[in-house]
């Protein structure tokens, strides 16, 4: 059946960071196969290295490379050619940063960061088993779990424990015998230089601090288990419906609800599996499952700080320099390479505090003094409150308003208008970043 207009704004808000007036013009009428199959052929060429990435001052890296991928996401768009980043893949690899979380807490290479998000863009959709054999034999993971010190004469057990923990098959479905036996097999597996002045987290097997002694990993015949074989008997092995069900059930937090019921994740995990634990098909059973379209799913997520600034940058053409935004992230609570645990970050209603709000103030009052905000709202204050409400939220994107908002915008229209019109133009924008129907997707 063709979607229309709302359906289509539903999933353009879920699958990227939402939607401008021509993009949903674009897919309304069309039916849904037909969208994906466009949104997962879109495949923009790889990107290069920014050069910040290897400034010899690591905060200018850290805020080099952040500002880099937020104006990725930022003009990522459905229309405007090949070159153009997809949204589907910026959205796909902030839940992969989450997921296999990884930062400068640690981390000191910030091309081993670079490396992993560039896994991500190139090899989000694509085979689960292959996506984490990249990502964790990644010199930035092996020192953020500790893995260069995991030797045979002093086992580590970090990154065995979080590998099946975080990244696989999930609390309840390992022993604290499997993770022993895990972190025997990852001896030896670790980085050129971890620590000093120039680290280099590039990956360098050292062949003398492996144990290649017999393991036994969850009760299978004993053999001499390496770090990387393990993976596989985790994807596409004995273990595979557990990082099924998990992955899976990760997945729809992310981009449908709160908390998926068994059903769905039964059904979610026989599609992953079924297309050989491809994210492709997983997503794509995520996207066409009814309960994506239940109305009680509409309008549920609390959208990322990041995911929520992006949009409104894309809107406004303002650059993430321009914005301070990697300065402001941090106190909205999503600093990008700063996860706040090895567990990352939450979705829904983590994102819901005074703090979090606090901060997303914060970074309005960045940007309300760019001349493309005072641009968009000149002459606010020379018409009606319901003329102000709809400039408001034609400029968001917002075009479900709810009778609270048009009220609540109506209240500030009177009172700006009669303290100091001249700050209209300015303060909208504090009005319409701070909307609901902005906040939420």
């Amino acid at each position: 059946m063709p979607l229309g207009r709302s359906e289509v704004e539903h999933l353009l808000r879920r699958v990227g960071f939402g939607a401008t007036a021509a993009e949903t013009a674009h897919f309304v009428g069309r039916e849904l196969p037909d969208i994906l199959d466009e949104m997962f052929a879109k495949q923009p060429p790889p990107a290069s290295m920014p050069p910040s990435v290897t400034d010899r001052l690591w905060y200018r890296s850290r805020i080099g490379l952040s500002d880099w991928w937020i104006d990725r996401m930022a003009d990522a768009g459905w229309l405007g050619g090949a070159d153009r980043p997809s949204p589907l893949i910026e959205k796909l690899a902030l839940f992969w940063h989450s997921h296999f979380a990884c930062g400068t807490g640690k981390v000191a290479d910030f091309r081993s960061l670079w490396r992993q998000l560039r896994t991500y863009h190139e090899s989000g959709t694509g085979d689960f088993e292959a996506l984490t054999r990249a990502v964790m034999a990644d010199g930035g993971m092996l020192v953020y779990f500790d893995n260069f010190s995991n030797s045979k004469r002093r086992p580590q057990e970090n990154l065995a424990r979080e590998l099946m923990e975080l990244h696989t098959i999930g609390v309840g479905n390992f022993t604290e015998r499997d993770v022993i036996e895990m972190a025997r097999a990852w001896t030896g597996h670790g980085v050129t230089t971890p620590f000093g002045l120039r680290p280099d987290h590039t990956y360098r097997f050292r062949r003398d601090d492996h144990d290649t002694g017999t393991k036994v990993l969850f009760g299978l015949r004993p053999r001499n288990w390496d770090g990387p074989d393990t993976i596989r008997e985790l994807v596409n092995g004995v273990k595979q419906r557990d990082t099924a069900r998990f992955v899976a059930s990760k997945i729809w937090r992310y981009y449908a609800d709160a908390e998926p019921t068994p059903q769905i994740v039964d059904d979610l995990a026989d599609a992953f599996i079924a297309g050989g634990m491809n994210v492709e098909r997983l997503l794509r059973a995520v996207f066409t499952h009814p309960g994506f379209w239940a109305p009680a799913t509409r309008w549920s997520m609390v959208r990322q700080p990041v995911e929520w600034a992006a949009d409104i940058l894309r809107r406004f053409e303002i650059s993430a320099a321009d914005s301070h935004i990697t300065s402001t992230a941090r106190y909205m609570g999503q600093n990008l390479f700063s996860p706040p645990n090895v567990a990352g970050w939450g979705t829904g209603r983590y994102w819901v505090s005074t703090t979090a709000v606090w901060g997303k103030a914060r970074f309005l009052r960045s940007i309300r003094d760019h001349a493309n905000i005072e641009r968009t709202f000149r002459g606010i204050e020379d018409g009606t409150r319901a003329q102000a409400a709809d400039r408001i939220f034609e400029a968001f994107g917002v075009t479900e308003p709810t009778d609270q908002s048009r009220a609540r915008i109506g209240q500030w229209f009177d009172d700006i208008v009669a303290d100091m019109p001249w700050g209209a133009s300015r303060d909208a924008v504090y009005m319409g970043g701070l909307l609901p129907e902005v906040q939420i997707g």
